[in-house]
């Protein structure tokens, strides 16, 4: 029952404020213009409480169904996500505000009578035709408010870890020192603490998190060969952080809006500055460089530092197997550079001094080719 008095008292007060608003407009001279003056000023004060009363009266006869009515539009808009409440909403925002850039300059026009009304009309037109529109064109809306949420979170990761990566290098005091991103295919592979007890891998080594947890699946795996090479290179990376202590940085970040590791290892590295990716990464190593960012391939180095000989230089090496042209035998330099010996396939297993005919320089390596010394 209070309920019913609430609602009864707020409806007698709504219509009150209509019929005030109807007599401050001059309307009532307009509507009624057979009125003497005086009962004209009369109602100007009884037409506002006559209004209330009809409207604490209809409210009070109609509050069930009304009420029932009401139940249901709060049982239907309950039932619908903040989207598609925020859909109306948008567009009636949008049509008020059209509508108020379009009679603002009706304010300053001298409107009498009815056409005071003018202002009101375009409120309820746009409004409703904005409300309308919204819903029409309520999966374009969701589209672009889902395009730049993408962008957001893109822009927003790019920038949080710039910031984060320029923080964490002023903590630590390594502010121009070259940096060295480790790659996964890095930590498999093995050779990178070796590479380092040597001394030529300077400044600081950093290894992020979304790394590490490649590896880790990579450990979990169904496979069992890639749950060896997994488990391995957790031991390898476990053993370089405690020998390399002060130069290894475990770096705590993500990308929620990139999925792949690579893709997330070049934005890492361009947001620090004089950095460069270690990897063993054929993919990685040429996107990497057309986006200008320095890459270390350990694959490169390793030719490099092959033992160099030259035609006519003579050695000695074991032959240890047949080659692909008949009567051919194949043996190792101590790099792993392969041997290929003219005429060696009835020395397999024995050691034999030969002489150095040429060498070929291949995209898998280095071949060298040779023949025995008589």
């Amino acid at each position: 029952m209070n309920l019913r008095l609430g609602w009864s008292a707020f409806c007698s007060l709504i219509f009150f404020i209509i019929g005030y608003s109807i007599v401050k407009m001059s309307l009532f001279d307009f509507l009624f213009p057979w009125q003497e003056k005086s009962i004209g000023t009369l109602s100007f004060y009884l037409i506002p409480f006559f209004f209330a009363f009809i409207g604490f009266f209809l409210a009070f006869i109609f509050w069930d169904r009304l009420f029932n009515y009401l139940k249901f539009f709060l049982n239907r808009i309950t039932s619908f996500s903040l989207f598609d409440i925020f859909i109306p909403v948008l567009g009636l925002v949008l049509g008020l505000i059209i509508s108020l850039l379009i009679t603002w300059p009706l304010s300053f026009l001298p409107l009498v009578g009815i056409i005071k009304l003018v202002p009101l009309l375009f409120n309820f037109v746009l409004g409703f035709l904005g409300v309308y529109l919204a819903l029409k064109k309520k999966k374009d809306i969701e589209n672009t408010f889902r395009f730049f949420s993408k962008f957001y979170q893109r822009a927003s990761s790019l920038i949080q870890g710039m910031s984060d990566r320029q923080h964490m290098l002023k903590e630590d005091g390594h502010v121009g020192i070259a940096s060295k991103i480790i790659d996964t295919s890095v930590i498999i592979d093995g050779r990178i603490q070796d590479i380092w007890r040597t001394g030529f891998l300077e400044g600081r080594i950093i290894i992020p998190s979304f790394v590490i947890k490649e590896v880790q699946q990579l450990s979990d795996s169904s496979d069992p060969m890639k749950r060896a090479r997994g488990k391995r290179a957790l031991e390898i990376l476990n053993s370089f952080k405690e020998e390399a202590k002060n130069s290894i940085v475990i770096d705590e970040i993500d990308y929620k809006g990139l999925n792949g590791v690579d893709e997330k290892l070049i934005k890492y590295a361009q947001g620090i500055p004089n950095s460069s990716i270690i990897t063993n990464d054929y993919n990685l190593n040429q996107v990497a460089s057309l986006m200008n960012i320095k890459v270390l391939n350990i694959n490169d180095l390793a030719n490099a530092v092959k033992a160099v000989v030259l035609p006519g230089e003579e050695i000695s090496i074991q032959i240890v197997r047949e080659g692909k042209t008949p009567g051919q035998g194949v043996g190792y330099l101590d790099d792993g550079t392969m041997v290929v010996v003219e005429d060696g396939k009835s020395y397999i297993n024995s050691q034999v001094n030969i002489t150095i005919t040429s060498v070929l320089q291949t995209s898998s390596g280095r071949i060298v080719f040779g023949r025995i010394l008589s």
